[in-house]
């Protein structure tokens, strides 16, 4: 009798132990007044968003001192939140009135993984992510966020749910792309798909050859043509102009040409782009299949 009532107690222990909420974040409300913040030194969980309300007459305003986070001016009556995603104490002040000082102390209590399929892939070929988080709930909401080449800011591509703390979606990058995941305020390491141009090599009858490039944020204007070589490998044998044009939306082109030329049967070719073609948008150098004709 006496172990099966310390079962109960022992469960109790556990849970008094753990984090109030094992994925939800909390809110942490700090009020300023005339004579300071309110409470001035305030203790998180890394995720948590702390709400500053204005409980003067005057004006105030926000300002870490580090610089990671800054309120506009903020009337009598108004507030200011900002979510802390990563560990540490954070001191601000008042910057109308430097006087007024807080500090914001937050514990590493959550994490979000993040890993990929591939690394570098060729244009619009898909890559698998996946992740898990601190929780094991299940239907949370993790967001995909992208920031592809030539681009400033992280804007949301995708997004999904976690079963029993696992997640995982696919993405197709038309350019080199950073992508992380944010779960709760919680943000994952970045990661880089490097995306190579696509192109395609193609035989009709016997005398034409036609090359296709596609790519996204610059127009491929030739590819090398390449021929293998049993004892000298592959051997650049000629440049093809790729003169002709379709052009989608977004920056995306697909250049091609056709080309009256003539092989031995059974000769293997290939293309060829080099880095500095593929430009800073996408990734290089970048091969087509090799064809036998």
């Amino acid at each position: 009798m006496r172990k099966l009532l310390l079962l109960p107690v022992f469960v109790l222990a556990l849970a008094a132990s753990s984090p109030s909420s094992a994925s939800t974040p909390n809110t942490v409300v700090v009020n300023i007044t005339a004579t300071g913040f309110t409470p001035s030194s305030v203790n998180l969980q890394n995720g948590d968003v702390v709400v500053w309300k204005n409980m003067d007459t005057a004006s105030h305003q926000v300002v870490a001192d580090d610089g990671s986070f800054k309120s506009d001016v903020l009337a009598p009556g108004a507030e200011f939140s900002h979510a802390f995603s990563s560990a540490g104490t954070f001191g601000y002040h008042g910057a109308i009135n430097p006087t007024l000082r807080g500090s914001v102390n937050v514990a590493l209590t959550r994490w979000l993984l993040m890993s990929q399929s591939r690394q570098t892939v060729t244009y619009v070929t898909a890559v698998n992510l996946r992740g898990t988080t601190s929780s094991e709930d299940s239907g949370d909401t993790v967001v995909i966020e992208s920031r592809p080449a030539g681009t400033d800011e992280f804007t949301e591509v995708a997004r999904t749910a976690t079963f029993s703390g696992h997640w995982a979606l696919q993405v197709r990058p038309r350019r080199t792309t950073e992508y992380r995941a944010v779960w709760n305020n919680i943000t994952s390491q970045v990661h880089t798909v490097n995306v190579k141009p696509a192109l395609r090599l193609k035989q009709t009858g016997r005398a034409f050859l036609w090359a296709y490039a596609q790519a996204d944020g610059v127009r491929i204007r030739h590819a090398l043509l390449q021929r293998w070589q049993r004892h000298r490998g592959w051997r650049t044998i000629r440049v093809l102009p790729l003169n002709r044009l379709r052009q989608k939306a977004n920056q995306q082109w697909t250049s091609f040409g056709k080309y009256p030329l003539r092989f031995r049967h059974g000769a293997i070719l290939r293309l060829r782009v080099t880095r500095a073609q593929a430009g800073p948008a996408m990734y290089g150098p970048a091969f087509s299949k090799a064809l036998r004709l």
